[in-house]
């Protein structure tokens, strides 16, 4: 009973502390927080796609460690359960074709649902594809969860539907 009555306690410190500080903006930051967290809720389409997001990416990682795949710190190595995530959804990114053949029109269109893809195509369209799948500067991690943000979540589901299978 103690826990309970000092859990209630805390959360009511904090909760005052936050409002202490929030008291303290300036009128204009705190029309945008209201603005912007409580009075236009994000839409339904989009919290069960970030849901979705999360539930799927979980659900990889579990399928991978079952095939056999480990956590370590070398992409290199054949086991890598991230180097092989990176790699199977770079294939399945560009429907199963060898990126020395080319980039794949469905490959495009997921590609252009990113912002960030958009921004630097406007600067050089073929850097920016090189950059989305080949640049080694980004870690297989950071690809990960780009390559599952511009899936939806039918594609999302596809995806471990193929893997499933292996």
């Amino acid at each position: 009973m103690q826990i309970i009555i000092y859990n209630v306690f805390s959360y009511y410190n904090n909760i005052t502390k936050i409002m202490d500080i929030y008291d303290k903006l300036p009128d204009d930051i705190k029309e945008i927080i209201l603005n912007k967290y409580l009075i236009y809720p994000q839409k339904k389409e989009l919290l069960d796609d970030i849901a979705n997001f999360t539930k799927m990416k979980n659900g990889i990682y579990e399928i991978y460690q079952l095939i056999g795949y480990e956590y370590t710190d070398d992409f290199t190595d054949d086991t890598n359960i991230d180097a092989a995530i990176d790699n199977d959804l770079m294939a399945y990114w560009n429907d199963d074709i060898a990126y020395y053949q080319g980039i794949s029109e469905n490959n495009i269109k997921k590609m252009q649902r990113l912002l960030s893809y958009n921004i630097k195509s406007n600067l050089n369209t073929n850097l920016a594809k090189y950059n989305f799948h080949l640049s080694i500067k980004t870690s297989p991690k950071t690809k990960i969860n780009r390559y599952l943000a511009g899936l939806n979540i039918e594609e999302r589901k596809d995806f471990i539907k193929k893997i499933a299978k292996i």
